[in-house]
């Protein structure tokens, strides 16, 4: 009997999860563009790392927040 109620309650907020996710993004891209200026300065800048490197950072992350939690 549980699962019916766990299962209507979750439809009722799946719009508003939608809606929410959906203004998130709009929010986020919206802000962008009033940072564009700034990153572009970043964009022109050349960056030369070697590919074995960004693997390994790419590892850091995960690791480093594991640690410290």
């Amino acid at each position: 009997m549980e699962g019916k109620e766990i299962g209507n309650y979750l439809k009722s907020i799946l719009g508003i999860s939608i809606g929410l996710g959906v203004l998130s993004g709009i929010i986020i891209i919206l802000l962008s563009f009033l940072f564009a200026p700034v990153s572009s300065i970043f964009q022109n800048a050349e960056i030369s790392v070697p590919i074995w490197k960004g693997f390994l950072a790419s590892f850091y992350g995960g690791i480093g927040e594991e640690i410290f939690t």
